[in-house]
């Protein structure tokens, strides 16, 4: 074992025993899990959201469906129609639908487009919303610590032991112990 091996093994040993004593947390911490995606499904906000999409992009929606329909109907028309029909009648038809079918399907996407982006904002708003009530329901019912599936929401600063661990990493520092890794100079 190399004197670089050595030291980097003592230094990771006084690292877990600084922070291997017990915690100055309560002793009976009140902690708590969410699953904020089942919440998300499930709650009545969810419904209030999807039903919001709909009532601001069903008449969009409608006209795009009345307009594919119509589409439909003049390309059956030419197909049906095509042979018994003047050059130039065709042609201003057949250019007609192409143009017709380009500009349906350029504002299907900006509607699905525009969709999207209301969605984003709704759903933004409603996870501020859970956010917000879990911390109050956290604050109400006791608990120090709430944790969620998107990682921690609430903590009390009961449990809290940022400023324990900068006091360790400092007196570690003051001891002239060295948090940068040493080039390796492997002798093995």
């Amino acid at each position: 074992m190399t004197r670089m091996h050595a030291v980097a093994i003592s230094f990771g040993a006084a690292l877990c025993f600084a922070f291997a004593g017990p915690a100055p947390a309560q002793p009976n911490a009140r902690i708590g899990f969410v699953n904020v995606n089942y919440v998300l499904q499930n709650a009545p906000q969810t419904r209030v959201v999807n039903e919001t999409l709909t009532a601001e992009f069903a008449p969009r929606e409608a006209e795009l469906v009345a307009r594919g329909e119509e589409l439909q109907t003049k390309a059956s028309s030419l197909e049906r129609d095509g042979a018994v029909m003047a050059q130039a009648e065709r042609t201003s038809l057949e250019r007609e639908i192409t143009n017709g079918q380009r500009d349906l399907e350029r504002d299907a996407t900006t509607l699905q487009e525009d969709v999207q982006i209301r969605q984003t904002e709704l759903v933004n708003e409603l996870q501020e919303t859970i956010a917000r009530r879990i911390q109050a329901f956290a604050v109400a019912e006791g608990y120090d610590l709430i944790v969620t599936n998107q990682g921690v929401v609430f903590a009390s600063e009961a449990i809290d032991v940022t400023e324990d661990v900068l006091r360790a990493l400092s007196s570690g520092a003051a001891s002239g112990a060295s948090t940068e890794a040493a080039p390796s100079t492997s002798e093995e």
